[in-house]
Parts: structure tokens; C-alpha cells; sequence
């Protein structure tokens, strides 16, 4: 009995010993990584005068939100008539907000008034940095008059056509 029982631990303890080495396991070898290349977004558009702004697939309605100027620049092209754009510098809220601008007029007063804002999805996970922008809006052709270009109720301009 006591043999047996020697017999036992000798095999027990003698197959540990008969294995082979393990090697050491350090960190993996880093491997190389294609480098992917940039996709542009596509150019933001203000949505057309019938093209209502819908809800997002998830069903929930889509939120306002500001656009923030930094600066403003009236770019006047030289041509009759003469063609109008505005040049607007700033910061959207987060990456995932869409910028929108809808142009009203010239009205009676010769006044062009521009809305510049921001639209995002709610259900939208995003990251929360703001996301610089430059967009230049235009504004149309003008012939004759004295016009003001007001962005957000703040008047940025004015020119002669």
C-alpha cells in the first residue's frame, strides 16, 4: 500500500518535470496599421424653401442650436451686376451639429437679413468639442441701391450696387 501510494506522488510530481519549458511572454509585436485616408464631409447646404426639415430616422425631432461667429467678411465680386457672398468664421457646438443658414430679402428698407444656426439629433452620441467652420453664403446678384447684410440681427456689412 505504501508503494502504491509512493508510486502515485512520484507520477504526479515526475510529469510536471517532463514538460517542456515554457517561453517567456512578453507584449505582443506591434504590427504595422494602414493608414486610412480622409473623407471629407459633404458641404453643408441650407435646406430648400419647400424641403421641410424632418425627423431624424430615430424618430425624435431634430434640435436648434447656435452657431458661434468668430468673424465676418463681405466679399463683394466685381461684375454687374454685382455678386454678393458673406464669408462667416466660427465654431459649431460638437461635430455632429449640421450648420444652417436660411437668406431673406433684400426687403423694401434694403435690408438682407441672414439666420445662421446650428441642427443636431438628439439620439446622437458625439463628442463635446467645438468644431470650427468657414462658410461662404451667397447672397445674390444686386444692380442699383444701398443694401445692409445683417447676420442674426447683428448688421456685418454694407454695400452699393
Amino acid at each position: 500500500m505504501l508503494g502504491l501510494l509512493l508510486w502515485v506522488l512520484l507520477a504526479a510530481c515526475g510529469g510536471a518535470g517532463a514538460a517542456a519549458p515554457e517561453e517567456p511572454v512578453g507584449p505582443p509585436e506591434p504590427q504595422p496599421v494602414e493608414p486610412r485616408e480622409p473623407v471629407e464631409p459633404p458641404a453643408p447646404r441650407p435646406p430648400a424653401p419647400d424641403e421641410p426639415i424632418g425627423p431624424p430616422a430615430s424618430g425624435g425631432g431634430l434640435i436648434r442650436d447656435p452657431a458661434y461667429v468668430d468673424e465676418t467678411e463681405l466679399l463683394i465680386r466685381e461684375s454687374y451686376p454685382l455678386q454678393v457672398a458673406l464669408l462667416v468664421r466660427g465654431n459649431k457646438p460638437t461635430p455632429c451639429h449640421e450648420l444652417i443658414w436660411e437668406v431673406e430679402g433684400p426687403d423694401e428698407e434694403g435690408r438682407i437679413e441672414i439666420a445662421l444656426y446650428t441642427l443636431i439629433d438628439p439620439d446622437v452620441v458625439c463628442i463635446q468639442i467645438l468644431e470650427p467652420f468657414e462658410e461662404v453664403i451667397e447672397l445674390g446678384d444686386y444692380a442699383d441701391g444701398h443694401f445692409v447684410v445683417v447676420l442674426n440681427g447683428q448688421v456685418v456689412g454694407e454695400f452699393d450696387g
